[in-house]
């Protein structure tokens, strides 16, 4: 199994969230959306320190990571579907985490300064931030051995 066949079968199944994917495939795309974003942050710090025609450049390749890491998203949600799959998990897991984020930031996002929404955003992001711990770990645990729920155990032999 290697990082390329991998990263290409997960773009392959953006829009499979039916299936398993193992902790290996999982961890390697994780890697990869880890590694474009950090490129596309090193792009735009730079840049923001070189002057003329070069920033510009640099801004240019800032865009063209920032585009691949939003098209990246699809298929980092579908890996994680089908990760919380391979152990038998419900994919409202991970809608949970999400929608926690995004209704915890809400407040931020609409500059709404009453302190009761502050204080129901404050708990939406405890809340999301317990649950992506909790994501976490079962990122890390192994999944069922054999077929469950949503179907056969996941194998190498799919890389190839």
């Amino acid at each position: 199994m290697q990082f390329d066949q991998i990263i290409l079968s997960s773009y392959k199944s953006a829009f499979n969230f039916t299936e398993r994917s193992n902790r290996s495939e999982f961890w390697l795309f994780i890697l990869f959306w880890l590694c474009l974003y950090l490129t596309y942050s090193l792009f735009w710090a730079v840049a923001g320190w070189t002057p003329g025609w070069l920033s510009s450049a640099l801004l240019a390749f800032y865009w063209v990571f920032k585009v691949l890491y939003i098209i990246s998203f699809l298929p980092y949600i579908a890996v994680q579907i089908r990760r919380l799959h391979d152990s038998g998990r419900s994919a409202f897991w991970a809608i949970g985490t999400y929608a926690g984020f995004g209704v915890g930031l809400l407040p931020a996002i609409v500059h709404d300064t009453s302190d009761s929404n502050k204080i129901l955003g404050l708990l939406l992001l405890i809340g999301a931030t317990i649950a992506w711990f909790i994501m976490v770990v079962f990122d890390l645990m192994a999944g069922d051995a054999g077929a469950n729920k949503f179907g056969p155990a996941p194998s190498s032999s799919r890389y190839h």
